[in-house]
């Protein structure tokens, strides 16, 4: 007798892995889901109720930053679609858009942009384009393009997102302004300052508008906006900025040991390093407080916000702190 070994007992462990995800208990999921992959392999089991349990442990995997697993777990499933014929599957282009996206969180951007191509490939064959998912992919691809420093071709996929969320939802939709965020950085990256920030602008009054849903990208778009202004040489449009989006940090959510707070800090400090860097100093020194704080020492933000710190002691001759 198998027991409770069986398929029903696999799928019912699925859907509670599933539930502990919806609650962001993702480490629980990972536990469940890993009795029920278990299960499927004691049955010898490897058809597509396997390869969504394996696609699902790899989001659950996500979640908690062990990209290694997402992509072993990832492909995995992949394999198993392709090998039991599930290739014109809709299940199928979520596992490739995904697994595009865990190997995006590594920085394999070309075979991330592989993956995705063949999803996008997958919805203009058998899905059609007009829809959500298909837009959500260009986004990944641009970030793909744009990480690769081919800003021109991120910006083409960006727009083409764009049109169709404006198509779905209108011009007022947290995706349409989000989309427009993206393109405000591709500008930005191309050193057009004025498109990044008319489109920083746009994005910024739609989230304004629905900023009680969406608190986090409308103080995102603050801080941007706020980079944007002060390449372009607009030190105290980028300040008022700055201080706004600080400010709307401490209403918010009472506390500034907040990301978003340490990238306003930031932003100020890049500002007042071109007229008074003991500010620069003071400045740059809190947002790396913060960033260690939250992040520790052993990542990129830490080390982006030493780096600036660095800069301001040397541009004020204080060597031996740089």
């Amino acid at each position: 007798s198998i027991g409770l070994r069986n398929l029903t007992c696999a799928s019912l462990l699925d859907h509670l892995a599933g539930f502990c995800a919806d609650n962001n208990e993702y480490q629980k999921a990972v536990d469940i889901c890993n009795e029920a992959i278990t299960i499927y392999k004691e049955l010898e089991i490897r058809d597509i109720s396997y390869a969504v349990s394996l696609h699902n442990i790899a989001l659950y995997h996500s979640k908690l930053h062990n990209y290694k697993e997402a992509i072993s777990f990832g492909s995995e499933a992949l394999e198993i679609a392709k090998n039991t014929g599930m290739i014109s599957h809709p299940n199928y282009v979520c596992f490739l858009s995904d697994l595009a996206i865990f190997y995006s969180y590594i920085n394999a951007y070309d075979k991330s942009i592989q993956l995705n191509s063949e999803a996008l490939t997958f919805y203009e064959k058998s899905l059609g384009t007009n829809n959500h998912s298909y837009a959500g992919i260009l986004k990944c691809q641009a970030s793909n393009f744009s990480a690769l420093g081919y800003y021109d071709e991120a910006i083409q996929l960006n727009r083409k997102a764009l049109d169709i969320f404006k198509n779905l939802y209108g011009n007022k939709h947290p995706l349409y302004a989000a989309t427009l965020s993206n393109l405000a950085s591709n500008y930005d990256d191309l050193c057009q300052y004025e498109k990044a920030i008319q489109f920083g602008n746009e994005a910024l009054q739609i989230f304004k508008s629905i900023k009680g849903e969406d608190k986090s990208n409308y103080v995102t778009t603050l801080n941007n906006l706020a980079l944007y202004n002060n390449h372009k040489g607009n030190h105290e449009t980028a300040i008022r900025l700055s201080n706004e989006a600080m400010s709307f940090i401490k209403k918010e959510w009472g506390s500034t040991t907040n990301i978003d707070y340490a990238t306003s800090l930031n932003n100020l400090a890049m500002c007042y390093a071109e007229f008074d860097n003991n500010k620069a100093i003071q400045f740059a020194t809190n947002a790396l407080d913060i960033v260690k704080s939250i992040c520790g020492t052993n990542n990129h933000k830490y080390a982006t916000s030493l780096g600036n710190l660095a800069k301001f002691y040397t541009a004020a001759g204080n060597y031996q702190e740089a």
